[in-house]
């Protein structure tokens, strides 16, 4: 999936359905999984969240 502006776009039930077919790790694991390291790339800078216009 991609935006306007090409930019690739992260789907998260995507990334848990592959990551399940791949492994065979239960989806709440994976969903713990993806959600902490979510955090982390927030946490070093990776990600910024972008404020929603008011």
């Amino acid at each position: 999936m991609a935006t306007d502006n090409n930019a690739p776009v992260f789907n998260p039930d995507d990334a848990v359905q592959m990551i399940y077919e791949q492994t065979g790790v239960d989806k709440e694991t994976i969903e713990k999984v993806l959600d902490a390291e979510f955090d982390y790339m927030i946490k070093v800078g990776i990600v910024k969240l972008e404020e929603s216009p008011e």
